[in-house]
């Protein structure tokens, strides 16, 4: 567990995101704030108003989050990166049907009948 950051911690997402707990597993339960994209992440903690920011490099469903490499690059060029972190957060993911669906018609992803 990472030292407590008084400021709020930002992170790309909706209260409730995986985003979110990604913040949580780093840093307990500190005051968040949610952003509309990964580039108002980086914002935030350069204008003050994030203690720090917590972003993907990558994740399951697309690979490569090129966009927040990129971001990487930029502001550590202008010289606003101090202390970088890995965090490997496990999601779990489950499946839904819509309970008017039959449940012996549904095919698991693994595409076994059930």
């Amino acid at each position: 567990m990472l030292a407590p950051v008084t400021p709020p911690i930002a992170y790309a997402g909706e209260p409730g995101a995986f985003a979110e707990d990604a913040v949580i597993a780093a840093y307990a339960d500190v005051a968040r704030l949610p952003v509309g994209s990964f580039r108002e992440v980086f914002s935030a903690v350069t204008d003050g108003r994030a203690g720090a920011g917590v972003v993907p490099i990558e994740n399951l469903l697309n690979g490569t989050v090129r966009e927040v490499y990129d971001l990487l690059l930029e502001h550590e060029l202008a010289g606003g990166l101090h202390g970088l972190i890995r965090l490997e957060l496990v999601v779990a993911m489950d499946e839904l049907e819509r309970p008017a669906e039959d449940a012996a018609r549904v095919v698991d992803l693994l595409g076994g009948q059930r």
